[in-house]
């Protein structure tokens, strides 16, 4: 009777045995399939932290009152263009590109403004990551005349932490932030920014 038994007890364990078994290979291979997705480089990740918002203790824009960052972008026409070249006049410094709705409301507004100030206010536009060939043909087409400069690096981008477009800073004859917009600006906030501009 006790050899019977033994021989039930045995083949009662084979059984569980052979459940605990496949049990632990399936965890081994989900642990080992999990470690391989996340350490997989060529898996589809979310968008870079950097190309949608800047490090936490990064992410403020260059604030009011400091002085604006000086840089040099190519325009249009080729030649380089500092921010600096228009120290002791008020300047304009506009971040856009062709395919943002609110930035084509602004041009209009820019344009007159470049046109009636006869370069006593100065207007630049950095278009960012668009070709060459697109903006001249844009400008072309819509009779945009103050300088359009290119950011295809994002150089003056990450300089001012400019976010997203557009974003709008008002520099003073001495260089400083007198003012900026993140966002679209309505007709009413631009007249307002602009005279407080003029007066600074």
């Amino acid at each position: 009777m006790a050899g019977k038994n033994k021989k039930s007890e045995i083949k009662d364990a084979g059984p569980r045995n052979k459940n605990r078994t496949a049990l632990l290979a399936v965890a081994v291979v989900i642990i080992a399939g999990l470690i391989l997705w996340l350490e997989n480089p060529f898996k589809e990740r979310p968008a870079k932290i950097s190309d949608v918002y800047l490090a936490a203790n990064e992410a403020k824009p260059v604030a009011i009152g400091e002085m604006a960052p000086d840089f040099g972008l190519e325009a249009l026409d080729g030649r380089t263009v500092k921010l600096s070249e228009f120290r002791g006049k008020p300047v304009i410094i506009n971040f856009w590109a062709t395919w943002c709705p609110d930035c084509l409301i602004e041009m209009p507004w820019f344009e007159e403004t470049h046109r009636e100030s006869n370069g006593s206010i100065i207007l630049l536009g950095v278009d960012l990551q668009e070709s060459r060939e697109d903006m001249i043909r844009f400008v072309q087409e819509n009779g945009i005349t103050y300088p359009i400069l290119l950011d295809p690096d994002r150089v003056a981008r990450d300089m001012y932490k400019s976010m997203g477009v557009p974003t709008t800073y008002f520099v003073s004859k001495e260089g400083i932030i007198v003012d900026l917009k993140q966002g679209g600006l309505t007709k009413e906030e631009y007249q307002e920014k602009l005279r407080a501009l003029i007066e600074s």
